[in-house]
């Protein structure tokens, strides 16, 4: 074992704001890392600020007498003792996760659970420097970032409950130190016979991957210990870029949801953009730290777009909308306040509603939509208009309306060479949120859609070059100038 271990260890209690007297929860599962850290925390602090924990998932036939193994432990030693068993493999099922995941979830709500009710603010784990290297080429083999390249931190936030804090005291120190260890103190530690079960792909990784990757390269270990070292380093200083932007970020809050500002959004790089996206889901659902890049990529590309009304399912039961100034991230059931065009409610079962050149028809929440005669020069002018802004080409002597759609009505969409398409189908193509479609607002004329408002214009009302009566479109929140 490092001579410096303690050194270090008590750092590291300092920087978790540990107390003399306070109790720190010590998960132990029998193997050699938990019993060397339960064995080292005991020499070091008194047996009676600590509380053992251990989980039975509920997997193998030996856990009945690992559970009691570890009981006798801690009452040899003096330490209060904490056990509970849960069947992992139904909780996998139930939530569509791996066996790992679910055992992972389940030892860590456990552990929580005593700490708060031991009153501990701290939860030690034997995580150690092998066990570091197998997580860095797991979540690389994951297609992870800065972040999950730096894989464990000594000290971080306790999974699923900020309250608390999560402290691995033997981040430091090898599988084969730590083995030493427990041979010169006379420990006899349980070996797990599911570490050698190929199942498990982290198994697979330290049985199989890095002792091929050693072949090419012995200091594989330490190359990965080093690349999680620069990693956190980088990390912590994207982490203090994103700290400042952040408040600007975040316009308002409430119970579920939470919106942030797009345009600061959209002036941020894509580095921050993406850890906004994270933050965001992350404040909503502390439990989801793992969004796939997949998923983030997809979320920033869509709250980039000029278009509003839009939105995505996110994991956890979130859903992102993206609105006129704004984007939301909300859970489900959560009340939120939209700033999008909608009809009111009356002019939903109404006729439709005359738009008047030059003219106005107010809409539900002080939104209105105005139309207006252009006059000048035609042709690329209009070729880039604002998404809030539609400019088209009217028949002498036709009339608009503004209305919602009707059932299986149809739009020719500009760009698609006068191919009809169903306004439905368009609606989703454009991600139009499902709750907004049906007093979405639209744009028309006694025969057909001339504007899907926010969206895109009908091929029958592109600008020609040879124009009728050129009119312009625009949908705003009165008082409310972009």
């Amino acid at each position: 074992m490092n001579k410096n271990w303690e050194k270090w260890f008590r750092a590291l209690l300092r920087d978790a704001g540990y107390q003399e007297g306070d109790k720190l929860v010590v998960g132990v599962s029998g193997g050699p890392d938990s019993v060397a850290l339960l064995h080292l925390l005991r020499g070091i602090l008194a047996p009676s600020v600590l509380h053992v924990v251990h989980l039975d998932h509920g997997i193998r036939p030996s856990a009945p007498a690992e559970a009691k193994y570890v009981s006798e432990l801690a009452a040899a030693w003096d330490i209060p003792f904490s056990t509970q068993q849960v069947d992992v493999p139904e909780i996998a099922k139930r939530e569509g996760w791996s066996l790992e995941e679910a055992a992972r979830n389940a030892r860590y709500q456990f552990m929580a659970q005593v700490a708060q009710e031991a009153g501990a603010r701290l939860v030690a784990v034997g995580h150690n420097s092998n066990d570091q290297a197998e997580t860095i080429l797991l979540h690389f083999l994951r297609g992870s970032g800065l972040r999950g390249l730096r894989g464990m931190l000594p000290l971080s936030p306790f999974p699923g409950d900020p309250s608390l804090s999560l402290i691995r005291p033997l981040l430091n120190q090898s599988r084969a130190d730590i083995e030493t260890y427990c041979q010169e103190h006379n420990l006899n530690p349980l070996q797990d016979e599911s570490n050698q079960d190929p199942a498990y792909l982290r198994n697979r990784i330290r049985l199989q991957l890095l002792p091929e990757l050693a072949a090419y390269n012995p200091q594989i270990k330490n190359h990965l210990l080093q690349l999680a070292a620069i990693a956190e380093a980088e990390d912590d200083l994207v982490s203090m870029l994103f700290d400042d932007a952040w408040p600007e970020l975040v316009v308002q809050t409430g119970p579920g949801w939470l919106t942030l500002d797009r345009d600061h959004f959209c002036d941020l790089s894509i580095a921050l953009q993406r850890r906004a996206i994270r933050q965001a889901v992350e404040t909503l659902h502390s439990d989801l730290t793992d969004l796939a890049f997949k998923t983030v990529e997809q979320a920033v590309e869509l709250a980039n777009r000029p278009e509003s009304g839009t939105e995505m399912l996110l994991p956890g039961g979130l859903t992102l909308l993206v609105d006129y100034k704004t984007f939301l991230f909300m859970q489900g059931s959560a009340e939120i306040p939209l700033n999008m065009p909608q009809l009111q409610q009356e002019e939903i079962a109404s006729e439709a509603l005359r738009l008047s050149i030059p003219g106005q028809v107010e809409l539900a929440d002080g939104w209105v939509i105005a139309a207006d005669w252009v006059e000048g020069e035609v042709g690329n002018r209009y070729s880039k208009i604002a998404p809030w802004t539609a400019v088209i080409d009217l028949p002498q002597s036709t009339a608009l309306f503004v209305r919602p759609r009707k059932l299986g009505e149809r739009m020719q969409p500009l760009g698609m060479d006068g191919r009809s398409s169903s306004l439905q189908d368009i609606m989703v193509n454009r991600k139009i949120a499902k709750r907004l479609r049906e007093k979405w607002p639209l744009v028309a004329t006694d025969e057909h859609v001339v504007w899907l408002t926010g969206h895109i214009i009908d091929h029958r009302a592109q600008i020609s070059d040879n124009p009728r009566r050129i009119v312009r479109l625009t949908c705003e929140r009165l008082g409310d100038k972009s």
